[in-house]
C-alpha cells in the first residue's frame, strides 16, 4: 500500500538529480540520443519543465511512501493540463528494494484520483522501447499504445 505526498524543497533535489540520471540513460540506451552530454540534456529539460521546482504550476511531484513502513519508496510526477482535461505521467521511480510489491500500481491508481481531481478525462504516458517491465506494468494498468516513433542507426 502506498501513501502519495507531496514533494519537498528537500526532497526535490535528489529527484531531480536520479530522474535526469535515468532519463539520460534511458534516451542513450535507445539510440535517441549520444552518451556525450546526455546528463546535461537531461537536466536541461526537466529545469525547462519545472522551472519552479516543486511548485511549478499544473505539475504535481509526489513522494510514494510504503503505508506498512512509513518510508520513502519512489516519486511520481503528473502533469495536468486543464485546458485540455489531460494528464502526464513524467515520472514514475520505485526504489530497488521496495519493487515488485505493487507500490507502483497503488501509485498509479491514486495518481488517477489526483488527475481526476483536477479535471483530467485522459491520462498518458512515455515509455522506452527497452522497458519491457514497465511496459507490461503499464498495460495492465489499463494503457495502451497510442503512437510508435521508429529509428535505425546509420553506424556499422
Amino acid at each position: 500500500m502506498t501513501v502519495l505526498v507531496p514533494m519537498t524543497a528537500a526532497e526535490f533535489a535528489p529527484f531531480r538529480q536520479v530522474s535526469s540520471e535515468e532519463y539520460a540513460r534511458e534516451n542513450v540506451e535507445s539510440g535517441r540520443w549520444l552518451e556525450e552530454g546526455s546528463l546535461e540534456r537531461a537536466f536541461n529539460e526537466i529545469d525547462k519543465l519545472l522551472p519552479q521546482r516543486e511548485n511549478t504550476k499544473n505539475h504535481k511531484l509526489f513522494t510514494i511512501t510504503c503505508s506498512i513502513t512509513g518510508k520513502p519508496a519512489g516519486n511520481i510526477w503528473v502533469f495536468i493540463d486543464p485546458e485540455i482535461a489531460t494528464a502526464f505521467i513524467y515520472n514514475l521511480e520505485i526504489l530497488p528494494e521496495f519493487r515488485r510489491q505493487g507500490l507502483a500500481q497503488q501509485a498509479l491508481r491514486e495518481i488517477d484520483d489526483v488527475a481526476k481531481a483536477c479535471g483530467a478525462k485522459k491520462i498518458g504516458l512515455h515509455v522506452f522501447q527497452q522497458n519491457s517491465k514497465a511496459q507490461a506494468l503499464y498495460k495492465k494498468m489499463g494503457y495502451a499504445v497510442l503512437s510508435i516513433n521508429m529509428g535505425k542507426s546509420l553506424e556499422g
